[in-house]
Formats: structure tokens, C-alpha cells, sequence
């Protein structure tokens, strides 16, 4: 991990009030002020969004603008219950856990998928860990909580996580009972951040699953999440399966720091800073276009954030 005191000082300088707060956890968080999030138009903006989000059906999990991606955007930028807005969304939240832990949400499975085409509410392995991992993050300590991550440790194959959900016929794109890495990745990012499950078996079996794949890479390529030259791409939002998204999960699972295929990865991700440490975007979502994390063609103080704390994490 590399990164000179002009970057340090490039970073802190951020006119973003959020991207200062980040860069001041990042660089100097004895100083950190989380005020800077109560302030910030972005912040608020992207809260108010979400509770918008009963009224949209989801049918299909890419789209970076779901309501779940955007709630772990904001657990990423180090937005917690005591951001201005937020504990009262969180409530509202948690008060959509079953008692089983799941959080049903309104969907729409295509036929081909093992749904209905109709809206239903219920939930699949794409979204539920999502809305887990982003409430753990903001420091949310509640039993619906505590279920839900139990539901999702309880869901794990004697290998990996297959494709699951509340739809009995559900079934993505791979092959029935296959390994789906981005279910894994979103498994296991909701459980690095839980102090009691990121040790525990499911965790480390959604590890194993996505590191697994790294040597396999050139001849075993799971339809959609193939590790090859997009895989590579910096980008932001963390939505979809890719190296920084894989890093920044993994991490925090207990003994991956120090297992080789790892350090492989983690080595990949630090050659995409410059001599400066700064890194830029490679790839963005349209509808964060116009956010300073989306410039393809100058270094993002963000995105530079990103990197290195994924780093700082496989280095701990």
C-alpha cells in the first residue's frame, strides 16, 4: 500500500463533504468529524431515495440505483444511525424482518427464473445479504438483525451458496444448484462485517467458494461472473462481482488475508494505483455519472479511498 503526503493532503482537501469524512477516517481519524455527513447533499438525497423504496419492484439485481445497493453505498461512505435521516429509515427497515430473518421485498421473477412474472414480495440470496451487510455496517445492533444473519449462516451448502430464496422454483442464470460467486460475494461481505460470523463456517465456505475460482479462472467461468478483464475494472457503487468488491469483502473474513490466492488479488488491486497511491474509475454506472467517483480520466479521491482501505483491510 503506497501513498504520499501530497495525496494525503490532495485527499483531506476533498470539497465533497463526504469524501472528506472519508478522507479524514482514511488519513488522520483522530480528526474525523461524521458531522460533515449531516451536511452533505449527496448523503441526503441518496436517503431520501430509499424510502421511496416499497414502491418499485425489483426485477433484476444489477441496476445500481436498487434501494438495497444504494443503502450499502451509503454504509460504505461511513453513514450510521447517528447520520441526520438515517435512524428512523433503519427502523423502518428492520421493521420488514420476518421472524424467520428474512426481509421480503417486492419482486418480479421472470417464468424463466422460476418465478411468476407477476410482483410478489419475497426475497433471493441477491438482495437479502445486501440490506444485512449495509445495516451491520451502519453499527446496527438489533435481534431482527441478529436472525437475519443466522438465516443467511443457515442457507450455506456443504460447499458454497447456491442460488436461494423465498420462490420455490427460484433459480438465476447458472445451473441449477451450481456455485453462484456473486451470491457467495454478497454472503460473505454481509458477514465479514459481524464480529461473531466472519469466523464461522459459512463465512469461510463463501470464501473458499470465490478463491476457489481465482487459480480455476481461464477454464472454469461461471456464466456472468468470469474473472477476466471486467472483472479487473475499478468501479463504484460496490453492486456488482468485481476485484474490489471481492477484496474489500473477503478481507475481514477470518485467515484470508494470509491465504495466497488472496494475496493475489489484493496484489492485482494495489497495481491499480499510480506512484502517488491515487487510483482512478475504470468503468461507471450511468447513474452516478456525474459523482467525482466517475471520472475515467483523472484520479478520484474516492475511489483512491476505496482502494486503499480494501488494502489496509487485506494487510491487517
Amino acid at each position: 500500500m503506497k501513498i504520499t503526503s501530497e495525496t494525503r493532503e490532495w485527499l483531506l482537501a476533498a470539497p465533497e463533504p463526504y469524501i472528506r469524512y472519508n478522507a479524514q477516517q482514511l488519513c488522520a481519524p483522530e480528526t474525523a468529524d461524521a458531522s460533515l455527513l449531516d451536511d452533505d447533499p449527496m448523503v441526503a438525497g441518496t436517503v431520501a431515495a430509499i424510502r421511496t423504496w416499497r414502491e418499485n419492484a425489483v426485477t433484476r439485481h444489477d441496476k445500481p440505483d436498487l434501494f438495497f445497493h444504494q443503502l450499502a453505498m451509503l454504509a460504505d461512505l461511513g453513514v450510521t444511525t447517528a447520520t441526520t435521516g438515517v435512524a428512523d429509515l433503519v427502523e423502518e427497515l428492520l421493521s420488514n424482518f420476518a421472524e424467520d430473518g428474512t426481509f421480503p421485498i417486492p419482486i418480479m421473477i421472470p417464468k424463466v427464473f422460476g418465478g411468476t412474472d407477476e410482483t410478489t414480495h419475497d426475497w433471493v440470496i441477491c438482495d437479502l445479504p445486501v440490506t444485512v451487510y449495509a445495516l451491520l455496517r451502519m453499527g446496527v445492533d438489533d435481534p431482527r438483525l441478529d436472525r437475519a444473519v443466522a438465516r443467511i449462516e443457515g442457507l450455506v451448502g456443504e460447499e458454497f451458496y447456491p442460488c436461494c430464496g423465498s420462490i420455490p422454483k427460484f433459480n438465476g442464470p447458472g445451473p441449477r444448484g451450481g456455485l453462484c460467486p456473486y451470491a457467495n460475494l454478497l454472503v460473505a461481505r454481509a458477514l465479514s462485517v459481524s464480529p461473531a460470523a466472519r469466523g464461522g463456517v459459512a463465512a469461510k465456505r463463501a470464501a473458499e467458494a470465490l478463491l476457489g475460482l481465482w487459480p480455476l479462472r481461464k477454464e472454469k467461468k461461471p456464466f456472468l461472473f468470469a474473472m477476466g478483464t471486467d472483472f479487473r475494472k475499478l468501479k463504484f457503487p460496490m453492486v456488482w462481482y468485481n476485484l474490489l468488491h471481492v477484496v474489500s469483502a473477503l478481507g475481514p473474513i477470518d485467515g484470508v488475508p494470509e491465504d495466497p490466492r488472496f494475496r493475489e488479488l489484493a496484489a492485482l488491486l494495489e497495481e491499480k494505483l499510480d506512484e502517488s497511491g491515487r487510483a482512478t474509475a475504470e468503468s461507471i454506472y450511468m447513474v452516478y455519472k456525474t459523482h467525482e467517483w466517475s471520472n475515467k480520466k483523472a484520479p478520484s479521491r474516492l475511489m483512491t479511498i476505496l482502494v486503499q482501505r480494501a488494502l489496509s483491510g487485506a494487510n491487517a
